[in-house]
């Protein structure tokens, strides 16, 4: 081939890889290197893209000793609102501020609340002198009760539009956003333009931080902060695969490199070599643009696998060379089939990888099969000519190999063969364990606080399960639920739940809309009468304003997925689908059995999630893939050794 012809494609080589390294971005979502057709993987990424919960940054808020107060919380939010322009801030359920949004809200729920319910509370709206004493029923609740929180809601509600049957079941769930003890208090922030991006979140996280230490209060009051949530696990998990990348390489390329000018006593065949493996990495990193577009947490390792793996081959061409000294031409030509076999059997074993089950194993796989072609073929094209220019030095006396004799060496064998096997029969094999800390920084911050909310709100512990249930329409997910919640009754008498979050009632309902139109349509032509009476039986301003809002606007109000239905109703218009989510608490933690005895309520629609779920269905499916993978790659490997060694002996003492 003319030496144009070479040079040229070693450009277009070039050049489409510097396009594909372009087109590489890091990954630091973990469902991307988990088993994609999993059903519970599936969930998490449902959750994760139409619902909020995954897509906040919650800030904690600690004090050592004194209870951090509500209107000091409130400060804070107020102190961040102008620096987080962005930004939604969530301390509580802020009926005053948010209060028109509520009533639209309660309006959509009770416009499409079940017959019996919208015409009890019609009844009571329309009847005078049944809703007068309901109001002083009210008032004298308000005067006497003990529970602050009872009494507030009943001021801004004196109607009891928040006794709406899906609001009564979220009033009674565990959430809450202050600790028992008083001494933390999350605050939620969400950024309705999220990005998986982990640069994005970085600097999220750091205006965030920014503004919380600019705030007074922080000193003043002795308190400290964390952060965590998704968009601070995002720029964490993707900062440390930066410096996973730069810092792996760089140590295992500086060990690498002494250790081969050590060898082969050359400095310039060490920059050269050093130069054909970096354009291994470049034109490897380009081919995984166009492939996989992005490195999931997984595959960043291959780095320090590929260059431990190509260096071999430098190394063989460059002793060869010192040994026959041939042209390059003659060496590459003799030392070719030594390579491309050597390269067999790795890019077999290797190759394998990309069957698993794990699509993070499959990309470092993939990666390790590319890198290896790629090494493969730039290390005997170019090296020969290279060690010819720079050949390498003979070996002093102590790199010489002191090997054995051969009855001590043959005993060395038996006993590297038969010591591992008298510990295997022992102990029995290793067990296998999934844990998803495992593919976490090392130290992070973000684990630490999510671990420290876990352990003091209960609505976060790890005994928490959601269930997801998928339908084709409201009427379809109503369904789907109801029959949901029969099965969770009969599952709770068995004391594995110990309670359930599942507001079914707050699923939209066109029936039930169409059924209740003419009565709040009577409704809302009464409203003047009605707030008349509610202002006559001594309520504020603040008591009237939720319930003129619900009254105003319940004959006409939209079907949408407002703010009290968004917690537990998503809908994907890409693929129409409609999904309700709800909660249950476990007596203890997950177990095989316990998660055997949850199955009950899965089906094709019904899914059980939860990163607690995740981390034991993943177990049996890393038990799956080691006995699936390993003796066919076992297998594999034994024939590649046979082919290349062609006698028995040999092909076993290799192995």
């Amino acid at each position: 081939m003319p030496t144009w012809i070479r040079f040229l494609l070693l450009i277009s080589i070039l050049l489409v890889s510097a396009f594909g390294l372009k087109r590489l971005s890091y990954e630091t979502d973990i469902l991307k290197i988990l088993p994609s057709d999993l059903p519970s993987v599936q969930a998490l990424e449902v959750i994760r893209n139409n619902y909020s919960r995954d897509q906040q940054v919650i800030l904690i808020l600690e004090s050592n000793d004194d209870e951090i107060y509500e209107e000091d919380v409130a400060d804070l939010c107020s102190h961040l609102a102008p620096l987080l322009p962005r930004a939604e801030i969530e301390n509580s359920a802020n009926l005053e501020s948010q209060t028109e949004d509520y009533a639209k809200a309660l309006a959509e729920l009770w416009a499409e609340a079940e017959p019996e319910k919208a015409q009890q509370m019609a009844n009571l709206l329309l009847d005078d002198k049944q809703l007068t004493a309901h109001l002083e029923t009210v008032r004298t609740t308000i005067e006497s009760s003990f529970d602050q929180g009872a009494a507030t809601l009943a001021s801004y509600d004196p109607v009891g539009f928040l006794n709406h049957p899906g609001m009564q079941e979220l009033f009674e769930s565990d959430f809450s956003y202050q600790s028992e003890n008083g001494l933390l208090h999350l605050i939620l922030i969400r950024y309705p333009d999220f990005t998986p991006d982990y640069r994005e979140n970085r600097l999220i996280a750091d205006q965030i931080t920014s503004a919380v230490e600019s705030w007074p209060g922080l000193t003043d009051l002795n308190l400290k902060y964390s952060l965590t949530g998704g968009p601070i696990y995002s720029a964490e998990v993707g900062s440390a695969m930066e410096n996973d990348m730069g810092g792996t390489i760089a140590i295992t390329a500086l060990l690498i490199a002494l250790l081969f000018l050590i060898t082969q006593r050359h400095p310039r065949q060490l920059f050269v070599i050093s130069g054909l493996l970096f354009l291994t990495f470049f034109i490897t990193l380009g081919a995984a643009g166009w492939i996989y577009s992005s490195l999931n947490l997984l595959s960043v390792g291959f780095a320090a696998i590929l260059l431990g793996l190509v260096i071999d081959y430098a190394v063989v061409i460059a002793r060869d060379a010192a040994e026959t000294g041939q042209s390059g031409a003659a060496l590459r030509k003799e030392i070719a089939p030594s390579i491309l076999w050597a390269t067999f059997t790795t890019v077999l074993v290797f190759g394998l990888l990309t069957f698993s089950s794990f699509d993070g194993v499959k990309q470092l796989g993939g990666l390790v099969v590319i890198g290896l072609l790629a090494g493969a073929a730039v290390m005997l094209i170019f090296t020969p000519y290279f060690v010819r220019k720079f050949p390498s030095k003979p070996p002093r006396h102590l790199l010489t190999s002191p090997f054995p004799r051969h009855r001590v060496a043959r005993r060395l064998i038996l006993c590297c063969f038969f010591i591992p096997l008298i510990v295997f029969i022992w102990r029995g094999p290793p067990s296998i364990s999934f844990d998803l800390s495992m593919v976490q920084p090392d130290d992070s911050a973000a684990e630490a606080a999510f671990t420290r909310v876990r352990s003091e709100f209960p609505a976060w512990s790890k005994r928490n399960l959601t269930l997801l249930i998928r339908g084709e329409s409201h009427e379809d997910l109503t369904e789907r639920a109801a029959a949901v919640k029969k099965q969770l009754g009969t599952i709770q008498q068995s004391e594995l739940i110990t309670s359930s979050v599942f507001p079914a009632s707050l699923i939209p309902s066109p029936t039930n809309r169409q059924t209740n139109v003419d009565l709040w349509k009577k409704v809302t032509s009464e409203k003047d009468r009605i707030i008349s009476t509610i202002s006559a039986a001594g309520f504020s301003e603040k008591g009237l304003a939720l319930n003129r809002g619900v009254i105003t606007h319940i004959a006409d109000a939209p079907m949408r997925n407002n703010l009290l239905r968004a917690p537990v109703i998503a809908v994907d218009e890409n693929n129409k689908n409609y999904y309700f989510s709800g909660r249950i608490l476990l007596k203890e933690e997950l177990t095989e059995e316990s998660m055997e005895m949850l199955s009950t309520l899965e089906d094709s629609n019904v899914i059980i999630s939860g990163w607690p779920v995740l981390q034991t269905v993943l177990l049996t499916s890393a038990k799956k893939d080691l006995f699936y993978l390993f003796l066919p790659a076992a297998f594999t490997l034994l024939i590649a050794l046979l082919i290349v060694f062609r006698r028995w002996r040999d092909t076993l003492i290799s192995i």
